[in-house]
């Protein structure tokens, strides 16, 4: 009574026209853009457990004229895990009738693949803005850009920048993140998000010098191995370095003539090939000059790539990236910091 005393019976019918009006509008909104309002939490951060990065901004970053880019990378679910796994295991029992009959790439990747799931989340992800930079051929991972802002909003998170004590690199991350349920049914993590690159532990090289330890030379390598003396020339080799490793081309020299083959001119990727790195640290090129000279050894005529992916990344990532396009080339990988991942070609290298 109050209302209709005060604005009139036209107000109260033009009140309810409106009111009307806008509900409509809200039902069709709804029904093209269906949104379900639950969502999977991802909560794996192990930033706590870390002192070698400190927080430099802790307010949300908004919109600007020129808004910061972030680059994440989503990972797909793939399927049958729990088929692979027995396939894995058939082949590996001695006892097995399937011992030792081993899949081929193309078979694991029809096996797993889920090119329905990807391409969910590759719409979902262009509907709200963001630019689908790459997705591998098997689509297991899509690499995206878009604004931090649009990234807050999407994964409902707040991002911040975080500075390394020790080489001031930074990088935005974030605590914690949630995806829509519909996309998070498909999406096993989101990189670059929480995660931080792997602690640097420089090896004691200088200390461990004089120490009586066992002795891998080339010749217990190629014995172990039957490793001939015949050279190759098919395929190609490459070594995924990063943690300020370096390699030397005087060291790779010295090594190829002390083991009688010629040193191989090696493609640089990222420039970190210095003598004087190695000369003024040794720890610098511990792991990634033992990588250059092993592998130039065993197949000194294959061309041979050195990787390096700066720390600030997670650089594990990038790696897992840049094994599934090495492996659909048929690339041999390795892994510096880390392990060798070793991987079946068609045709024999030497």
């Amino acid at each position: 009574q109050g209302i209709n005393a005060e604005y009139g019976e036209h107000d109260k019918t033009h009140m309810q026209v409106k009111t009307a009006t806008l509900a409509l509008v809200a039902l069709v909104a709804g029904a093209v853009l269906p949104q379900s309002s639950a969502r999977v939490l991802y909560d794996d951060s192990k930033q706590h457990l870390r002192d070698d990065w400190t927080k430099v901004t802790s307010t949300r970053f908004g919109l600007s004229d020129t808004p910061p880019m972030h680059r994440l990378l989503f990972c797909v679910k793939q399927k049958n895990i729990d088929i692979l796994k027995s396939e894995l295991e058939a082949i590996s029992d001695p006892s097995s009738p399937r011992f030792q009959q081993y899949l081929s790439f193309e078979q694991i990747g029809t096996l797993v693949n889920n090119t329905a799931g990807t391409e969910v989340v590759v719409d979902w992800l262009r509907a709200n803005g963001a630019s689908v930079m790459e997705v591998t051929p098997r689509g297991e991972y899509i690499s995206v850009e878009a604004p931090i802002a649009t990234w807050s909003s999407l994964l409902d998170t707040e991002f911040f920048t975080l500075e390394h004590t020790a080489t001031q690199n930074r990088l935005e991350r974030c605590k914690s993140y949630s995806l829509p349920e519909d996309i998070a049914q498909h999406v096993q993590s989101v990189a670059y998000t929480t995660q931080l690159p792997a602690r640097r532990q420089a090896p004691g090289i200088r200390g461990l010098r004089g120490a009586q330890t066992a002795t891998t030379s080339l010749e217990v390598l190629k014995s172990y191995y039957n490793i001939d003396n015949q050279e190759g020339s098919l395929g190609s080799q490459s070594l995924f370095e990063s943690l300020g490793q370096y390699y030397s081309p005087s060291d790779l020299k010295a090594f190829a003539k002390a083991n009688g083959y010629d040193a191989p001119a090696i493609s640089d990727q990222g420039g970190h090939a210095s003598a004087q790195e190695c000369e003024e640290d040794p720890n610098n090129c511990g792991e990634a000059n033992l990588d250059v000279q092993y592998i130039t050894a065993i197949a000194p005529s294959v061309p041979t790539t050195f990787w390096y992916v700066e720390e600030s990344n997670s650089l594990y990532y990038d790696c897992l990236l840049y094994t599934s396009d090495a492996a659909d080339e048929e690339d041999s990988v390795d892994l510096g910091g880390r392990r060798i991942i070793k991987k079946k070609k068609k045709k024999k290298l030497c």
